[in-house]
């Protein structure tokens, strides 16, 4: 008894240790993260690329981004993806830095693959610490333990590939120290390319602690002002709610490039014929929240206390992950046809089967928020209906492509469901989209933008 106790008191202090060393081991490579900004980057003088470019005259770009397929496209590996894609096309040297999935989770090995043309270097990827992904106590996030290796692989990039940018996107922000530590310490132009707000964020990669978002605020402000130039991906009206600096020295270098759609991701998909028996409405994609999820249903079931006629007319069709949010609703007031995760192009054709596309957002969201499917849906061609605050990004790019209506209270979001569907009854077009306009959110299109955004921090012949 006396042993067996001895043995289990034993580990028990074992395991107690083992987890003493490694908040020691933590904080050590927090700090040497740390200092190697602030030594590099943080003390240095910001260099002056906005006037005078360094002497750089080979189209060489060094991405880093710890994400990139076979990862899942819910790590934010698209919008890289395409830029590298058409980069390549257009007579530049990409060379990416990044990581391998470790669980099956993580991959999705029937998205689209990088090109050949792109020389990968992929690293292990470090463990994470926080079990909710990148949102724990480091500092930007729990990514920090890939930093100082990226930073000595691409320097060695660097020198063996004759990079002359560096391109990091975020999140994870960490992406960001990597790439301006080694742009500081190899004297190249650095340019962040923002999917989302850093330490203004208020959705998904939140930093509750008011001390850690003071830290991450400036971390931002100094990769800003060092920075060649800062892409985001919000209408420029949105600077001072998106960046931590919106001086007038820093909106200089802010570009403007959205997130869009991929015109070869709609070769072979073929256009719907004739009339569903059906009025078809899809949803494809996340659902942030309950709310989210409300904000589509309620507005079915007040419909469908007016006209439960309707409503046997009437079929949902979802794509996604969170088919949760219908199992747990109790009686639907429609059929459901639930794919559950799909890939990419099976997304894209669910979208093309429906008579009207629904987009829903909280009401917590600010307005600046796009939401990347947005552009997609709109190069789909079929009606969409977000049901989003009025005032925001998300109604001005449907009013300006004529693509849509965006409405927020359930009972108004119910009358124009209902009015939809009498156009469908009728044979009517819902909306009449101007293709002009819609064309200017094509991938090709943004990343020639980028490459000129690009261009610009270099001296070329």
């Amino acid at each position: 008894m006396f042993k067996q106790f001895y043995w289990l008191a034993r580990e028990a202090t074992h395991r107690r240790l083992r987890k003493v060393r490694n908040l020691l081991d933590d904080i050590a490579e927090q700090t040497r993260v740390l200092w190697l900004f602030t030594r590099h980057v943080a003390l240095q003088r910001p260099p002056g690329f906005a006037g005078t470019p360094p002497c750089r005259t080979k189209r060489s770009v060094l991405v880093i981004s710890y994400y990139s397929p076979p990862y899942r496209s819910i790590y934010g590996t698209q919008r890289i993806t395409k830029s590298m894609k058409f980069l390549v096309r257009m007579g530049w040297e990409v060379t990416l830095l990044t990581t391998s999935p470790s669980l099956p989770d993580e991959r999705d090995d029937l998205a689209e693959s990088l090109t050949d043309s792109i020389h990968v270097v992929r690293l292990p990827a470090p463990r994470l610490k926080s079990v909710h992904g990148g949102k724990g106590s480091f500092v930007p996030d729990d990514f920090i333990f890939w930093v100082r290796p990226a930073v000595a692989a691409a320097q060695l990039l660097v020198r063996e590939r004759g990079i002359s940018l560096i391109l990091g996107t975020a999140p994870p922000y960490s992406n960001l120290l990597a790439g301006a530590i080694c742009a500081s310490m190899c004297k190249l132009p650095f340019v962040p390319d923002f999917r989302d707000p850093w330490s203004r964020i208020d959705v998904g990669w939140i930093i509750d602690k008011p001390g850690l978002r003071h830290l991450n605020a400036w971390m931002e402000k100094i990769i800003i002002r060092h920075s060649a130039r800062v892409v985001i991906t919000d209408d420029l009206k949105y600077v001072g709610d998106f960046l931590a600096d919106a001086s007038e020295t820093v909106r200089d270098k802010v570009v403007s490039i959205t997130n869009g759609f991929d015109e070869e991701d709609f070769d072979g998909i073929p256009l719907a014929e004739g009339r569903r028996t059906k009025f078809t409405v899809s949803y494809v994609g996340s659902l942030y929240d309950q709310e989210t999820f409300d904000n589509l249903l309620e507005p079915f079931r007040l419909w469908n206390e007016h006209h439960p006629e309707d409503l046997r007319q009437v079929e949902f069709v979802y794509a996604g992950a969170h088919s949760k949010y219908f199992n747990n609703a109790g009686a639907l007031p429609f059929g459901l046809r639930d794919h559950g995760y799909v890939s990419h192009r099976e997304a894209i054709i669910a979208r093309m089967n429906s008579d009207l596309q629904l987009f829903s957002q909280p009401a917590y969201f600010k307005p600046h928020i796009y939401s990347g499917k947005i552009f997609e849906m709109l190069r789909v061609g079929v009606p969409i209906l977000a049901i989003t605050r009025t005032d925001g990004a998300v109604a001005t790019l449907l009013d300006r492509t004529g693509a849509g209506i965006a409405q927020y209270r359930h009972e108004d979001v119910a009358v124009i469901l209902k009015d939809f569907f009498e156009k469908w009854k009728r044979g009517e077009r819902l909306t009449t989209p101007d293709g002009a306009v819609v064309s200017a959110y094509s991938r090709e299109t943004l990343a020639n933008r980028l490459a000129s955004t690009l261009e610009e921090t270099l001296v070329l012949p």
